[in-house]
């Protein structure tokens, strides 16, 4: 669960979330012949950014150790 565990590790409250993608009919992986992905059937979405108080937290690139502790859990 993200917002226990932005105060565990950040100390924060979770404030926002950034979507790069959510509905998309499409195969897992992108992979052709392949099952569709949950993301075809709406039970998906992909996180691009947690945003913890006022602080934007990208997924990818370097983070602090607290912050990559976050986005491990």
């Amino acid at each position: 669960n993200v917002e226990p565990t932005a105060r565990a590790k950040l100390g924060g409250e979770l404030t926002g979330l950034r979507i790069v993608d959510a509905y998309s009919c499409r195969t897992r992986d992108n992979i052709k012949n392949a099952k569709l992905s949950e993301h075809a059937h709406g039970n998906a979405i992909d996180v691009g950014a947690f945003r913890i108080g006022k602080q934007w937290i990208n997924v990818g690139g370097s983070h602090s150790p607290e912050q990559q502790a976050f986005l491990d859990k």
